[in-house]
């Protein structure tokens, strides 16, 4: 056993301990991800502070999020022809300049909604590029046994970014106005690109034919559609999304914090932010779990959890003096069901797909599970007008429980990603 420090450290850094290329790539991803969040702060705030009403600033935050839905099956194509760690970088001096662009126009006084929705529709293209080269190139820089662990420790940086991305912002928001913290979020974009240019070596997926970009487009899509495990993930993932939706995006679960339970915006908003920590217990446990009872489980588990809470919160009284702890044990029980089930996804995916594939099945997968959002939204707003808030979780639940049983009956539940990768 080696105990010099060198040994030490190596051990409880584990996987970023050993590797090298993933420790940069995984600093690269700690600092995007709270200069993700970050920007989801502020730019809202700084059409805020010129006059935006409410309908605008809701457009503003959707521009960011509209890139997925008509540019989720091309970037995966792209992705895969291009060089994948060239592809991070540039998304990141993009999304760096984008936002200088924005403080500068601030401190010329020139700044306009116009220039902001620009400044999101921009940050939002490079985003989806971003997000599915991200992970397409994961299987080039780990070996397949560490799949798992990788995954782990960048779900477990997401759930920190998650949870500290939206304090930073509104601290610097706070502190030097929404305009100019964007100035401290370009740096962070800047220092991310920087990480992950030290990566060094070529990340582009090895192939032996250039087919027309349609051919490509189509292999993608194929591939999710003819392979049993990957189009029961897709189908699984729409419902579960379409009830997150209906549920998170459409603002449905704030009116049931405050209107059915009670609660007040800041206390609410405490409980449901401490009870993110449930994804940092699911990142660090994911890797055990699934060594148990196999990646398969563990999703179809997850599934179920998840199902469980939200009918779970359906059931809290506003009467009760246990409400606000209530709330709390269910959305750590949530959050650590989103963190293990997204670890485990990642994993088979990566495990599944060739090399040459990953970014036009993450497209493909990006595109079908992300874009329904939207219409999740629309659908919890209509239920809200007709149904209770409390109904809303029922029926959400039951569109979890289904995914859940879609996921059991399927060839999910006996797949192990670790003892493939042994192999």
């Amino acid at each position: 056993m080696d105990l010099s420090p060198r040994g030490l450290v190596s051990r409880l850094a584990g996987l970023a301990g050993r590797n090298r290329e993933f420790a940069r790539y995984w600093s690269a991803q700690a600092v995007t991800i709270v200069g993700t969040q970050v920007t989801m702060i502020a730019l809202p705030l700084a059409a805020v502070g010129l006059g935006a009403s409410p309908s605008t600033v809701g457009a503003l935050g959707a521009t960011q999020w509209a890139p997925f839905v008509f540019l989720g099956l091309p970037a995966g194509v792209w992705v895969d022809r291009l060089d994948r760690r060239r592809v991070m970088i540039a998304c990141d001096v993009g999304r760096s300049l984008a936002l200088c662009v924005v403080v500068a126009l601030a401190l010329l006084n020139a700044l306009t909604i116009a220039s902001l929705f620009a400044a999101a529709l921009t940050v939002g293209v490079f985003h989806i590029l971003y997000a599915i080269a991200s992970r397409a190139i994961i299987p080039s820089i780990v070996e397949r046994a560490d799949l798992v662990e990788a995954n782990s420790k960048l779900e477990l940086t997401n759930s920190a970014g998650r949870l500290a991305g939206p304090a930073l912002g509104g601290a610097l928001v706070g502190w030097i106005r929404a305009a100019p913290a964007l100035a401290a979020d370009a740096a962070s974009y800047a220092l991310a690109a920087f990480f992950t240019w030290r990566m060094g070596g070529s990340h582009r997926a090895e192939r032996s034919d250039r087919p027309s970009f349609a051919a490509e487009l189509k292999q993608g899509i194929q591939y999710v559609v003819q392979s049993p495990i990957q189009r029961s993930l897709v189908l699984a993932l729409m419902i579960a999304n379409l009830a997150s939706g209906a549920l998170f995006v459409s603002g449905a679960h704030v009116m049931f914090g405050a209107e059915t339970l009670g609660l007040d915006v800041g206390a609410y908003g405490a409980i449901v932010g401490l009870g993110s920590l449930g994804a940092a217990v699911g990142s660090l446990a994911a890797r055990k779990v699934a060594s148990l009872i196999g990646e398969g489980v563990m999703i179809v588990s997850a599934f179920g959890l998840f199902g469980a809470v939200l009918f779970g919160m359906s059931l809290i009284s506003a009467d009760s003096s246990m409400t606000g702890a209530a709330l709390f044990a269910l959305q750590l029980g949530m959050t650590c069901a989103f963190a293990a089930g997204s670890i485990g996804i990642a994993t088979i995916v990566q495990t599944v797909t060739p090399k040459s594939l990953l970014g036009r099945v993450g497209g493909v997968g990006r595109f079908a599970t992300w874009g329904i959002l939207p219409f999740g939204s629309i659908l919890g707003g209509a239920l809200a007008d007709a149904y209770s808030l409390t109904g809303i979780f029922r029926l959400s639940a039951a569109f979890v429980a289904t995914a859940a049983l879609l996921l059991l009956a399927g060839p999910l539940r006996t797949y192990v990603a670790h003892k493939v990768a042994d192999h």
